[in-house]
């Protein structure tokens, strides 16, 4: 099975020196996924925060084998010109999978 481990940013640039932070989930809030306004899974999708290198990350999974493993961030926020979705991703094949 493929592993996902995520965090996510999303910033809107009006160049790359000026940023300004409109939500970010560094998943350090704790284990509780409810705790991640807008934060939702795919139904064949698992999803949970656990310890990596020292902090915390998502770390979502597919239940059965698929090309998608889906997530989706739903939440209120204002249109703005260059906005930016930022993430550190690492991808992981379970040994014998």
């Amino acid at each position: 099975m493929l592993r996902v481990f995520v965090g996510l940013m999303l910033l809107v640039a009006a160049s790359m020196a000026s940023a300004e932070v409109l939500f970010e989930y560094g998943f350090e809030q704790g284990p509780e996924l409810k705790t991640y306004e807008g934060l939702s899974f795919g139904k064949d999708t698992e999803a949970a925060v656990v310890e990596r290198d020292g902090g915390h990350c998502l770390q979502v999974r597919n239940q059965k084998p698929s090309a998608y493993c889906q997530t989706s961030i739903k939440r209120p926020m204002s249109m703005q010109k260059n906005l930016l979705l930022s993430f550190d991703h690492r991808e992981e094949i379970e040994q014998g999978k």
